[in-house]
């Protein structure tokens, strides 16, 4: 640690920046435990590591040992803020098809990274599930700093940003919505929607009309399943069926 930043120490990660590329499943196994351990050192690390978690082939090529390569001349190079706690928080949260992924942010620069790879049940989720699961994730790790102190949490999921949002009192009718807001209580916090996962700008959530984007229009579809329906907009669907001549299919409906 110098001048607040923070370093693997180069004296140990030397033997792991030299390693050569690995011969067979065993030294695989070794190595991929040695990259786990400076996982916190590493964005999205999940992501990188699985083509060498799933290899099959040995000696490893392609991918596999772009991966191997990859991580390793990453790993000399990596640097995070120490942490200051008078500095308010970000906390930044991803969600790919088979992982999840956060990031805590000082000063628009990271001071930790975090990943874990989705298994069983949870690889089938929507996106928004899969995006609610990284920042349930996020704020259990880091709940030793996030609790002193009001955070700032950025979504690029919408239907996440309204679902999650402390300010909201409407009622919730959806048991794992309310159980995640219930948990969520003990922080202070505010939601921010952003754009896309690489837009570096923090886009407000009136800034766009979903009627002229389409990934938005989605997001706003899928806020309006998992809200919860106010009496008003229960007899609006019910008058909007009859006149369809459809029989009702209230998800979420009152009376």
């Amino acid at each position: 640690m110098e001048n607040g930043i923070v370093k693997p120490d180069p004296d140990r990660v030397s033997a792991l920046k030299e390693f050569p590329a690995t011969q067979c499943r065993t030294a695989l196994c070794r190595v991929v435990g040695m990259f786990a351990y400076y996982a916190k050192w590493t964005e999205r690390f999940t992501d990188k590591v699985r083509p060498l978690a799933t290899a099959t082939e040995f000696p490893i090529t392609g991918n596999e040992f772009r991966a191997f390569e990859s991580l390793k001349a990453e790993l000399g190079n990596v640097a995070l803020n120490s942490v200051d706690e008078t500095v308010p928080f970000v906390v930044e949260c991803d969600a790919s098809d088979v992982a999840v992924s956060a990031t805590l942010n000082q000063r628009g620069r990271p001071v930790a990274f975090m990943s874990r790879t989705l298994h069983g049940s949870e690889l089938h989720y929507p996106a928004c599930e899969k995006e609610a699961t990284a920042i349930m994730q996020a704020t259990r790790k880091w709940s030793h700093l996030l609790l002193r102190q009001t955070f700032t949490l950025v979504t690029d999921q919408r239907s996440v940003a309204f679902m999650l949002d402390s300010r909201r009192r409407s009622n919730i009718k959806k048991d794992k919505i309310q159980q995640r807001r219930v948990e969520l209580a003990a922080f202070s916090y505010v939601t921010k929607y952003r754009l896309g996962n690489t837009t570096p700008a923090r886009i407000p959530d009136d800034a766009h009309d979903p009627n002229n984007d389409p990934s938005l229009a989605r997001d706003a579809h899928a806020r309006d399943e998992l809200a919860p329906h106010s009496p008003e907009h229960t007899l609006r669907l019910r008058r909007s069926n009859r006149t369809n001549n459809c029989v009702p299919t209230l998800r979420y409906g009152c009376g």
